[in-house]
């Protein structure tokens, strides 16, 4: 089980990073495993299928894919008719991943789901995804590594 786990979280980070879509002709040699490995288990969402993967990735398409892999983690079904505690979006899986502790983000304040995120805000979504699946895991993270972690914002820590 815990070699699935390291598995579907390792795909989780490849299909945030491939260089391609499903219907795309050309991929990367290095993202071939991994998005395929993605992709067969269902994680990449049409939404994010039909998108040019090369950009950048937004706040919907990563919710997207967190929402998806939340899913086959942990076996829940999800209630998706919650009301959006956001002023821009009504998108279920922003809502979803919001309501699951994933998605940090302040009630009443524009989500902005099509922005890309960032790497901060990637990083605390991976850490929130794996408290929310509540597997047994080792997420301490010494922070006195992190030389720039001073101008990490607040929201990310």
């Amino acid at each position: 089980m815990q070699n699935l786990f390291k598995k579907i979280a390792i795909s989780l980070l490849a299909s945030a990073t491939i260089s391609t879509s499903v219907f795309a002709t050309e991929i990367s040699p290095w993202a071939i495993s991994e998005y395929n490995t993605s992709n067969s288990i269902c994680f990449i969402s049409e939404n994010i299928a039909t998108q040019n993967l090369t950009e950048n990735i937004t706040k919907q398409e990563i919710c997207d894919l967190i929402v998806n892999t939340y899913k086959k983690i942990t076996g829940d079904t999800l209630i998706d008719n919650v009301n959006s505690p956001f002023s821009d979006t009504t998108e279920k899986n922003i809502i979803l991943s919001y309501c699951l502790g994933i998605l940090p983000a302040i009630n009443d304040q524009p989500v902005n789901p099509n922005s890309p995120i960032t790497r901060e805000e990637f990083s605390k979504i991976i850490v929130n995804f794996l408290i929310a699946t509540e597997k047994n895991i080792d997420i301490h993270i010494n922070t006195d590594e992190i030389l720039d972690f001073n101008s990490v914002s607040p929201d990310a820590k």
